[in-house]
């Protein structure tokens, strides 16, 4: 929730209505309460990383459900957060084939050293090609949100998603 007390409290409140002073677990946290868009950002860029399809599926539907904005501009915003993800992914990719350091990169990046270990981590799960190619299919996404398809914008960005998050075998089939 942020630095908020006040939203923070509200969603306590709405937890504890909701437990009826039943254990409350995580699952239910994250179905229950609002939380922030960026966090769930995070939520979709990670599962893409790690090649999960139905956590990637799913957090971008929770991330349209929750924003309160009109789906159009919800999808819009999450192509653009993962054309920027999977660049910042591809850059760390580069520095890693150059023997650059997670820690080293950090630096250089003026980022924080574990996001990218998880960027690094990410790339390592994608070949260069593969990334070169969700460039590519963002950029149509891209284009088919600004009225380049007559298919609705949220099963625009699923199929996106299917395509990019791929299977996890094919890196190793194509080496």
């Amino acid at each position: 929730m942020g630095d908020d007390l006040r939203e923070l409290t509200s969603e306590i409140e709405k937890l504890a209505t909701w437990a009826g002073g039943d254990e409350t677990r995580e699952g239910d946290v994250r179905a229950i309460a609002v939380g922030l868009a960026e966090t769930a950002g995070f939520e979709l860029s990670d599962a893409w990383g790690r090649r999960d399809l139905a956590s990637a599926l799913t957090a971008a539907e929770l991330i349209l459900e929750r924003s309160g904005k009109p789906r159009r501009e919800g999808v819009a915003r999450l192509a653009a957060v993962l054309a920027s993800h999977v660049e910042r992914v591809r850059e760390c990719q580069r520095l890693d084939a150059d023997g650059v350091s997670p820690k080293e990169a950090a630096a250089r990046l003026k980022r924080h050293p574990f996001y990218v270990q998880k960027l690094y981590t990410q790339a390592r799960n994608y070949t260069a090609g593969e990334l070169r190619d969700a460039v590519a299919r963002l950029a149509t996404l891209d284009h088919a949100l600004k009225g380049g398809s007559p298919v609705a914008s949220d099963l625009e960005l699923e199929r996106a998603l299917i395509e990019l998050t791929g299977s996890a075998e094919a890196p190793a089939a194509s080496s």
